[in-house]
């Protein structure tokens, strides 16, 4: 069994508690900012989840991966940390176990970190021989999605990279309230 662990970090310059309403609270609309993500609602699969949470889960259109079954699995406000399972039929049936973990973590005023980390179980011998592409692709999935959160985080508005993918699909973008 060959494992997957990527994670990522990064300091963006807005509060913790503006990254952790983009993240967290809402969770469902991050199709509103990632590039990657072409829609995302409320997942019926998800029938439980942690109290606190905005939703069980979403289901996201994700280039590359198709229709995902996202399930959170650990939402913690006070400590602003995520955790949500992901299942597609574009990934291939030897990767297993796939969670993405997010977390924010004020800095100072007006400067936060935001760290991902994905992990997964790549099984078999076509899970050992697929494991470093599946790596290269998370990797440059998480690298876009980083982007994509630092421009709208700091700026209220979506990145170059999604306001193309969104002329692509007919649709323009939604600006929230910004509030750093």
């Amino acid at each position: 069994m060959a494992t997957i662990d990527l994670t990522k970090t990064t300091d963006i310059n807005a509060s913790a508690d503006h990254l952790w309403r983009i993240l967290g609270d809402d969770f469902l609309h991050v199709a509103r900012w990632a590039t990657s993500i072409n829609n995302a609602t409320a997942n019926p699969n998800a029938t439980t989840g942690p109290a606190d949470a905005p939703t069980n889960g979403r289901s996201c259109t994700v280039a590359g991966f198709g229709q995902t079954d996202e399930r959170l699995v650990a939402f913690d406000r006070q400590h602003r940390t995520l955790a949500y399972t992901v299942a597609a039929k574009k990934i291939p049936t030897f990767v297993r176990n796939m969670r993405n973990e997010w977390s924010v973590e004020q800095l100072g005023e007006g400067r936060a970190r935001v760290t991902s980390r994905i992990t997964a179980n790549a099984t078999g011998p076509l899970g050992a021989l697929v494991a470093p592409m599946m790596r290269m692709k998370l990797r440059s999935t998480m690298s876009s999605l980083f982007d994509d959160l630092r421009i709208y985080a700091e700026t209220g508005q979506v990145s170059p990279a999604k306001r193309k993918a969104l002329g692509r699909h007919g649709t323009t973008p939604t600006t929230p309230a910004v509030g750093h």
